[in-house]
């Protein structure tokens, strides 16, 4: 199920960050890097962790 959500966020960070691009809001180079800091973030086990047990209801990202 979570490879299920981080492939659909994925696809929604690429649209965003296209849309930016194509209206001058973003460098291609920029937005390339954005996706790989995604990336590895996602991929680290210490962020899995604590993204199982985050409740966007209850708490906030910029708090963490």
């Amino acid at each position: 199920m979570v490879t299920l959500y981080s492939k659909i966020a994925f696809k929604k960070l690429t649209s965003c960050l296209e849309i930016l691009v194509l209206n001058r809001r973003m460098s291609g180079a920029k937005a390339n890097h954005v996706k790989q800091e995604y990336e590895y973030l996602c991929g680290e086990p210490q962020i899995q962790e604590i993204l199982k047990y985050f409740k966007r209801t209850k708490k906030r990202l910029d708090k963490m």
